[in-house]
């Protein structure tokens, strides 16, 4: 199982990029519209990939971050979505609203990604929700994470309480807003009321 491939991204086109490793393979990616962004055509690239065996065909699926990647495969374990149609639901949103979308159970907003109905974003729910945060303990909003590990919170401390500060809110926070939330929350001492 490969990790990851690091080469020259030699052509982006609509859902896919080629990448060029060791002067001689040229890979095809598939990938969402958020890793072609991050890329650059004749630039060097390291891209975390998914691969896909079928019958006698090798797919490759490419992501610039382990978020994106973590989130498709959560996405291609409900039934139904296989993982040309998770690339395209990861390319619908931008990953943070769609996870702060998940864990609230908002249907209506994942229904509204383009080639999602009302059935699949139910199953979407249903599936996942509750899980990727459990199973993914940096994974909503790593860098406010980063940041309240950097002033010295647990790790796993303040994960939870962006979390918790996600679930109490009714929209998708503003980030300087969730990092104050979260300080807040972390600075009551455990079993005292706000």
């Amino acid at each position: 199982m490969y990790n990851s491939l690091t080469g020259i991204v030699t052509e982006l086109g609509e859902g896919y990029m080629y990448l060029l490793t060791g002067g001689e393979i040229e890979w095809i990616l598939y990938a969402s519209h958020h890793t072609l962004q991050d890329v650059k055509l004749n630039q060097r690239s390291r891209i975390l990939i998914h691969t896909q065996y079928k019958e006698n065909d090798v797919t490759l699926f490419g992501f610039s971050g382990e978020q994106e990647r973590m989130l498709f495969k959560n996405l291609i374990k409900v039934n139904g979505i296989g993982p040309k149609a998770a690339i395209k639901t990861i390319s619908g949103w931008d990953i943070e609203s769609f996870l702060f979308a998940l864990e609230n159970g908002d249907t209506s907003q994942i229904a509204n990604i383009p080639g999602i109905g009302k059935k699949t974003a139910e199953k979407i729910v249903f599936t996942l929700k509750g899980k990727i945060t459990e199973n993914n303990s940096q994974q909503i909003y790593p860098e406010i994470v980063e940041s309240l590990a950097n002033m010295g919170f647990d790790r796993k401390a303040a994960q939870l309480a962006v979390n918790d500060v996600i679930k109490e809110m009714d929209k998708t926070p503003n980030e300087s807003l969730l990092l104050q939330q979260a300080i807040i929350k972390l600075s009551i001492p455990q079993g005292s009321k706000s």
